[in-house]
């Protein structure tokens, strides 16, 4: 007579089989936890009875659901590409966001001693422009995280707008901390052309002056007239 017998598992071998199933069983729920995220992913995981088939499946539910979160979460080439530009940019050495950031941070203190120099007092803004002692903070890269194309874009136009004004703002700075290393008739000539340009400046403000008096005057003479025909 043939009679049914209940199938059974084989039992585990190795390391991971000798360690209790219900240790197994209760370290594997664990990582389900910490894997599956959503109801849907959990799929009543955590009703299942504790065996080697349980173990077994929630295992292969943590893979099914990791895998499918990478493919998902993995970032378009594109975002790729214009990250690594964001990158590059900012951390370029020499002329990057950053580099620039710092070279214009660390010659605060020359400009500040050089604008006591009577040579660029004359010169004023046209060597020594208010521009120069600015100063711009380090971008971190690591709080870049742009999810989608149009995001990267407005991020890399953003950091290209900051390049740009780090470049700007640098040489006016190199400009002016360059100015004693010129000859002395380099030095001698700019001083003239702002001498120069000074008294050009004071002849407009004078004739402009002389101008609104002259106006000032008529004014004053037509209600002198105007009052001596009425009296």
């Amino acid at each position: 007579m043939v009679t049914s017998v209940a199938r059974t598992l084989a039992p585990r071998i190795g390391v991971e089989g000798s360690r209790p199933l219900n240790v197994r069983f209760a370290e594997v729920l664990q990582q389900a936890d910490r894997a599956l995220r959503t109801d849907d992913e959990r799929t009543g995981i955590f009703n299942l009875m504790a065996s080697e088939a349980s173990i077994d499946l929630i295992r292969a539910r943590i893979d099914e659901v990791t895998r499918k979160r990478h493919v998902a979460e993995a970032p378009h080439p594109m975002v790729r590409q214009l990250c690594n530009e964001i990158y590059f940019i900012v951390h370029r050495e020499g002329d990057g966001v950053n580099p620039l950031a710092r070279k214009i941070n660390d010659a605060q203190p020359r400009l500040l001693a050089l604008r006591s120099d009577w040579r660029v007092k004359k010169l004023g803004s046209r060597l020594l422009p208010a521009d120069c002692f600015v100063t711009l903070p380090l971008l971190d890269t690591e709080r870049f995280s742009p999810k989608t194309i149009e995001e990267s874009s407005a991020a890399l136009d953003g950091v290209l707008t900051r390049h740009r004004e780090a470049l700007r703002i640098w040489a006016l700075i190199d400009t002016a901390l360059g100015f004693e290393k010129q000859p002395p008739d380099v030095q001698l000539m700019k001083l003239m052309d702002a001498v120069v340009e000074d008294e050009r400046v004071l002849k407009r403000r004078v004739a402009a002056l002389e101008s609104e008096v002259a106006a000032l005057r008529a004014i004053k003479s037509q209600r002198k007239q105007r009052k001596t025909e009425i009296t």
